[in-house]
């Protein structure tokens, strides 16, 4: 008797390559540039900022992109964000790294299994680690590169990638507390605003007020739901009881046309010793993203002292002071850095 064929085995489907789900987006993108009505804002800039006309929003005439311009807009939104993606690559290739040498799934299993029951204080000291970073401008978007740290954390605790990147995402989101004695008109202010609000959190900036007002009417109607509570003020008073004070230059890099105005504007607000002992804090602290004019040393400090413009926005005692951790803030991306080398060229 012939022996009975077996059946061909089914052939298992497998979710779709991410990058191919990218570019199925794109097209879809590109497609519905053909059907979709287009609409715009009116815009208006002032200085640096350019905002958005409440009530102005109409239609205009599509615009349908070919299969050629969905490509070039693939490769112009890589050259734009190159910072971003170089940085999430690198970081990347720092996980894999400690990956493959079973450093990471090591760590977390002896957690898991030391921690066992009490996965909840685990998950709570990892997310108030990362809220305490970020509240000192450690992560910014390194966060979107250690996500993956918080999926072999999960998975070590027998739970899945989701609560791995919730574990992260939301410990980066938690609240703090900072007086933030530095332009309001700049992006960093205005996010710290944001962010506040969102959480629940409190929020002091010392400032001129300068804030873009639809910034402070979305953060107003956010915080009267959360109960937060932001402070937008020239009050001296408003610092009292800091905890940090973030600091920032006044001009950033293609702005120098506007230091001369900046300075006239923020000098009142430089950091200074004085400033601190307004918090009444002992032990409050001084960050700044960096870099920063804290002296006269550098080029453009002379160059401008020379024309009669102070442009620190924080002095030197400040700065090189107990009270400052600028470089302990600027020191983790030196780690991550060094973590890439070794990866890329260490082999």
């Amino acid at each position: 008797m012939a022996k009975a064929q077996a059946a061909p085995e089914k052939k298992k489907r497998e979710f779709p390559d991410v990058y191919a789900l990218v570019f199925l987006m794109c097209i879809v993108a590109m497609i519905a540039t053909w059907i979709v009505p287009a609409g715009s804002f009116e815009r208006v800039t002032e200085g640096t900022l350019t905002k958005v006309v409440p009530g102005s929003f109409q239609y205009i005439d599509r615009v349908p992109q070919t299969p050629w311009d969905m490509l070039q807009a693939i490769f112009q939104g890589c050259i734009n964000s190159a910072g971003t993606i170089f940085m999430i690559i690198f970081c990347g290739a720092a996980v894999n790294m400690l990956d493959e040498s079973k450093a990471l799934t090591a760590a977390f299993s002896t957690m898991a299994r030391k921690l066992r029951g009490k996965e909840a204080i685990a998950i709570a000291a990892v997310m108030f680690a990362l809220g305490l970073g970020n509240a000192a401008g450690v992560f910014g978007n390194l966060g979107t590169a250690i996500i993956l740290i918080g999926v072999f954390m999960a998975r070590a605790m027998g739970g899945d990638a989701f609560l791995g990147f919730l574990i992260i995402y939301w410990g980066l989101q938690s609240g703090f507390s900072v007086g933030f004695a530095n332009p309001g008109i700049l992006g960093v202010a205005q996010t710290l605003a944001e962010i506040a609000s969102l959480l629940g959190g409190r929020l002091s900036q010392e400032t001129v007020r300068t804030v873009e007002q639809e910034v402070m009417r979305r953060v107003d109607a956010v915080a009267k739901e959360t109960g937060a509570t932001i402070e937008i003020t020239n009050d001296e008073g408003t610092l009292t009881g800091a905890d940090v004070i973030y600091g920032d230059i006044w001009a950033s890099m293609g702005e120098e046309d506007l230091i001369p105005e900046r300075a006239k504007l923020l000098t009142p607000f430089r950091v200074t010793e004085e400033t601190l002992e307004r918090t009444g804090n002992a032990h409050v602290l001084y960050l700044h993203c960096l870099p920063s004019f804290h002296d006269f040393e550098t080029k453009l400090a002379k160059e401008w002292q020379a024309k009669g413009v102070d442009i620190r926005e924080v002095t030197d005692e400040v700065f090189q002071g107990p009270h400052s951790v600028v470089f302990d803030e600027a020191e983790n991306r030196m780690h991550s850095i060094k973590a890439v080398l070794v990866a890329t060229i260490g082999r």
